[in-house]
C-alpha cells in the first residue's frame, strides 16, 4: 500500500498540505499519516520561559491537534484512510524517519516556527534529508 506522510503543526500552510495530500492519496489509492511532532524548545524571554511552538512539550495537545486536523479533511477524503499521529523529537528529523517507509512526504512551505524564510526550517531540513520524494505546498494566494 502506498503511504503519504504529512507534517502538520497548526499552521494554515500545514492544513493546505494535508488537504493536498488527501487529494493526492485518492488519486494513488494511498493512505495518509498526518504527523504532528512536538519538541521541548523553550527559551528565556525577559526571565520567562516561552514556548516557540504550539506543541512544545505537550504530546496530548499535539495529538489533539493532529486528530482535529484529520477530522477537518475526513469528510472530503474520498475513502482515503487518514491516521493522526503525535511524535516527540526534532520535527525535521522525525518526519524523515517516518518517511523512511513512505512513498511521499508533504509539507507546507512555512510552519509556525518564527522567521521570515522563504522555506521554513522544517521544510528545508526535510528537502535535504528525506528518503523519499518531497512536495512543498505553497501558501494559498
Amino acid at each position: 500500500m502506498t503511504t503519504i506522510v504529512v507534517g502538520i503543526d497548526g499552521s494554515p500552510q500545514a492544513a493546505q498540505a494535508l488537504a493536498w495530500a488527501v487529494r493526492e492519496a485518492a488519486r494513488r489509492s494511498a493512505d495518509v499519516r498526518a504527523v504532528a511532532v512536538y519538541d521541548y524548545v523553550v527559551v528565556d524571554v525577559l526571565g520567562a520561559n516561552v514556548q516557540l511552538h504550539p506543541f512544545t512539550g505537550d504530546p496530548a495537545r499535539a495529538f489533539e491537534h493532529a486528530t482535529s486536523a484529520v477530522a477537518t479533511v475526513q469528510e472530503r477524503s474520498d475513502g482515503v484512510t487518514v491516521t493522526p499521529e503525535a511524535l516527540e523529537g526534532d520535527p525535521g528529523r522525525v518526519l524523515c524517519e517516518v518517511a523512511a517507509t513512505a512513498d511521499l512526504i508533504v509539507l507546507g512551505r512555512q510552519g509556525t516556527r518564527p522567521g521570515a524564510h522563504r522555506l521554513g526550517s522544517v521544510a528545508s531540513y526535510v528537502t535535504h534529508h528525506s528518503p523519499c520524494p518531497v512536495v512543498i505546498v505553497p501558501p494559498a494566494p
